[in-house]
């Protein structure tokens, strides 16, 4: 996340990490847009293979568990969606395809949690190519996005 937020601050963007949510200051979201204050998103990366390429077995529950002591991209969305945060909240995930666990079938169950729970206004995606992580076949990654 440093190195996204060095990258926008290079385009002249406003942002950083770490925002207080404002009716728990010791909590922080992930990142924040814009000056005044725009946008503040949770950002969880997914994948479903470690740095030796075996399976992580916790992917999925890190992405979809709605225990908050999981802290998984589910709880966190729901965290941000019952904040008093002014902007507009999103949630970003990233990660990587893999043939035995598609991401965007995870990406789909997730998709639906939130719609049951909270009012998602828009979902986004994007791919990016040639990211890749040394000894770990290629696949493709995607991000993800707003709630209300």
């Amino acid at each position: 996340m440093a190195l996204v937020s060095e990258r926008l601050c290079d385009c002249r963007i406003a942002c950083g990490q770490f925002v207080p949510y404002p009716e728990a200051p010791r909590r922080k979201c992930n990142l924040w847009i814009g000056e005044p204050t725009e946008w503040v998103a949770a950002v969880k990366m997914r994948r479903f293979r470690g740095d030796n390429g075996k399976p992580d077995d916790t992917g999925i529950k890190d992405l979809l568990s709605p225990f908050r002591a999981d802290r998984s991209a589910l709880s966190d969305a729901l965290k941000l969606a019952e904040s008093s945060f002014a902007p507009r909240k999103a949630v970003v995930v990233y990660g990587f395809d893999d043939e035995e666990r598609p991401l965007e079938d995870a990406l789909g169950a997730l998709d639906l949690l939130l719609r049951h729970r909270v009012e998602v206004v828009e979902r986004n995606e994007a791919r990016f190519d040639g990211l890749r992580h040394p000894g770990v076949p290629f696949r493709s990654g995607r991000s993800v996005g707003e709630i209300a």
